[in-house]
């Protein structure tokens, strides 16, 4: 079977955790099969899951929604104790949404810290 389907191409290479907009086209391909559903539209918070070549089909294997926090992304810290918050910030050792716990490293140390908000972590006392 051959058909031809509209489908977004990558116009340049995307880099992992890149987004994808404004780097990609709608072209019409001709095709026999996928590995992966290609995307019928793209969101402007969608990142690529891996790097992209140029020419490529964007399609679900190869793009995420982007999380609130990125693994190696510094974000900011609030500490939590009683009537008191502090603020600081640190480095996240993994990628995370809203509501998420995901190690962070603060001054050398590794801590447990719930993501509250896109590069905003809670340590609660």
């Amino acid at each position: 079977m051959k058909a031809e389907i509209p489908v977004f191409v990558a116009t340049s290479i995307i880099r992992q955790n890149s987004p994808i907009l404004p780097y990609v086209v709608k072209k019409i391909v001709k095709f026999r099969y996928f590995y992966s559903k290609p995307l019928e539209k793209i969101s402007p918070n969608l990142i690529a899951s891996k790097i992209i070549s140029k020419n490529s089909v964007i399609n679900e294997s190869n793009t995420k929604i982007a999380p609130a926090v990125l693994r190696g992304e510094r974000v900011s810290v609030l500490i939590k104790s009683k009537n008191i918050t502090i603020s600081s910030s640190a480095k996240a050792l993994r990628d995370g949404n809203i509501g998420d716990i995901i190690p962070i490293e603060m001054n050398r140390k590794i801590f447990n810290a719930k993501v509250t908000d896109k590069g905003v972590v809670t340590l609660e006392n």
